[in-house]
């Protein structure tokens, strides 16, 4: 299935009302394929053409590896060889289909990129990067069409959050400090709103969630009522109208579970994802066409591997909490769901990349298209979105597989 976004200006706008289905609760709907490939730390995305793309780091050789395929066909190749690099990957797909993969090198302590050549891949080390924590938060400018990442200075001079970003060709810019408090932006994620501006979510070395955006050319935060406790990953989307924030965050608090806070009509709501025991490995993926989110996360009480989140539309939500993969195997935990990543494939339609500690291998698991849906109506097929005295029209088209 594929997204089209269409962006157009207009005065008037015609609202259709076609009727949307969403998968229910108390139905298993996954399919789980395993990837012939021993892996951690596995991001993945997939392509308009339905084909998942997969930056895989090998902890026994210490390398960073690609998967491409879907089901039970995949191909591999070994991106870079070189000793103690691929941790902590972020990958991304660029519209011309270009997929780009920026990652850890720990033995010099810098940031690489490779990116795809149609025949192979380059890669290089990214300028400024040197002394610095990656945690995942690489994202498109959807204006200007390059990259853009935050980091973490891991020096003196740099311990703070900043920001990167590629200009024409390879070639990187910066870095621009986003919040210049010692200690702020340990772990991130870096989203962009309607208008092309860049909004970070991260944390400090106080475990406090602070939210920075651009106001007038310069950074800002949002205000809380009360501090949200946060530590370790954290994972942010925008609302494809308003640019409001979605973010997922593990609380330490009160046994630890892992929460999502969504900034609505000026103010901060905090829905519990799951209650205790919950692991800081979680992974979140947004769906713009419904407002909805999918937080896949590792369940330490029974190690198995779960997605819950939300789906519906215009403040009309359902909740859903999904067993995806693993148990409890005569007696012992299956150990199934580490270190988890979720992308959306096409409405309310995810996959999740993950490691299997029981079998040895990483996963796929992917939303069974022809499995029993509960029908949810949806009162529009088109977003609206307000900029300034513009008016930007998302058209969220389904389509079937070939």
């Amino acid at each position: 299935m594929q997204k089209t976004i269409l962006a157009v200006t207009l005065c008037f706008v015609s609202i259709l009302a076609p009727a949307m289905t969403v998968w229910a609760d108390s139905v298993n709907v996954w399919t789980v394929a395993p990837v012939a490939i021993t892996g951690e730390f596995s991001p993945v995305q997939v392509d308009s053409s339905g084909q998942a793309h997969i930056a895989i780091y090998d902890g026994v050789g210490q390398c960073l590896k690609y998967a491409f395929g879907s089901g039970s066909s995949w191909s591999f190749q070994t991106i870079d060889s070189c000793c103690g690099v691929g941790r902590d990957a972020a990958l991304s797909i660029e519209p011309n289909g270009r997929t780009d993969i920026v990652y850890c090198d720990g033995a010099n302590d810098d940031l690489k990129q490779a990116w795809s050549t149609g025949s192979g891949w380059n890669v290089g080390t990214i300028p400024g990067s040197q002394d610095c924590s990656f945690s995942g938060g690489l994202c498109d400018d959807p204006v200007r069409g390059v990259l853009m990442m935050a980091l973490f200075g891991n020096t003196s001079a740099l311990n703070h959050l900043m920001l990167l970003w590629q200009q024409s060709g390879y070639a990187w810019a910066g870095p621009e400090t986003v919040d210049p408090t010692n200690g702020m932006g340990v772990t991130s994620s870096l989203a962009f709103d309607p208008r092309g501006n860049p909004q970070v979510a991260y944390t400090s070395s106080d475990g406090i969630l602070r939210v920075a955006y651009i106001s007038n050319g310069s950074w800002s935060q949002y205000s809380f009522s009360s501090p949200i406790h946060a530590t370790g990953r954290v994972q942010m989307a925008l609302d494809s109208q308003t640019g409001d924030p979605r973010i997922a965050y593990y609380d330490p608090t009160g046994g630890g579970s892992i929460n999502v806070a969504c900034y609505d009509n000026g103010s901060w709501q905090v829905t519990p994802i799951t209650t205790t025991n919950a692991s800081q490995n979680f992974s979140m993926a947004y769906d713009p066409c419904t407002d909805g989110y999918a937080v896949c996360y590792w369940d330490q009480t029974d190690g198995t591997l779960r997605v819950a989140g939300r789906t519906g539309y215009n403040g009309m939500y359902s909740n859903f909490d999904m067993l995806v993969d693993g148990g409890i195997t005569g007696g012992v935990k299956d150990d199934v769901g580490l270190n988890p990543y979720i992308t959306l494939v096409a409405d309310n339609e995810y996959m999740v990349s993950y490691d299997d500690s029981t079998g040895g291998l990483l996963k796929v698991a992917e939303i069974t298209k022809d499995s029993p849906l509960a029908p949810v109506p949806e009162p529009s097929g088109f977003l609206i979105l307000f900029s300034g005295a513009a008016v930007a029209l998302a058209v969220c088209q389904r389509a079937k597989r070939n």
